[in-house]
C-alpha cells in the first residue's frame, strides 16, 4: 500500500468519531490497495482467511468455540479485521494482537462489535 498514514490510525480516527473525509476517503483506497496487493483483489479469499484466523485466535484466548460468537458480532469483527488491512505473511499473529486487545484487560469484544455496527448503520 501507498499511503502516507498507517491504516490502523486512520481506522482509530474513524472508530472516534474524528475522521475527516480525506482520511475516510484514504482509508478506504488502503483497503481497496490492500485487496490488490495482499490478495490480487479478492475479497472473498481475504475474507475467508481473515474468518480463519480470527476464529483460531478467539478460541485459542478464550476457550471457547468461535460459533459461540453472534453472527452480527462475528460479522463486525470480520470486517473490521479486514479493514485494518493486515499483513498476509502475519495474518495469523495480527489476528492474534487483535482478538488480545479485546479481551485485555476486560472482555470488550461484544461492546466493540456493537461499537462497529453502529459505525456502519447496521442494526444487527
Amino acid at each position: 500500500m501507498s499511503h502516507s498514514e498507517a491504516q490502523p490510525l486512520l481506522v482509530n480516527r474513524i472508530m472516534r468519531g474524528l475522521a475527516s473525509h480525506r482520511e475516510a476517503d484514504q482509508a478506504a483506497q488502503n483497503f481497496r490497495d490492500w485487496l490488490r496487493d495482499e490478495w490480487a483483489g479478492d475479497e472473498t479469499l481475504s475474507l475467508a482467511y481473515c474468518v480463519n484466523e480470527l476464529a483460531d485466535a478467539y478460541e485459542a484466548l478464550t476457550g471457547r468455540s468461535w460459533q459461540a460468537v453472534s453472527m452480527p458480532d462475528a460479522s463486525a469483527h470480520i470486517w473490521m479485521f479486514s479493514f485494518l488491512c493486515p499483513r498476509r505473511a502475519d495474518l495469523a499473529g495480527q489476528a492474534f494482537e487483535y482478538v488480545g486487545a479485546l479481551l485485555a484487560p476486560t472482555d470488550r469484544f461484544a461492546a466493540v462489535a456493537r461499537q462497529i455496527r453502529a459505525l456502519r448503520g447496521d442494526s444487527g
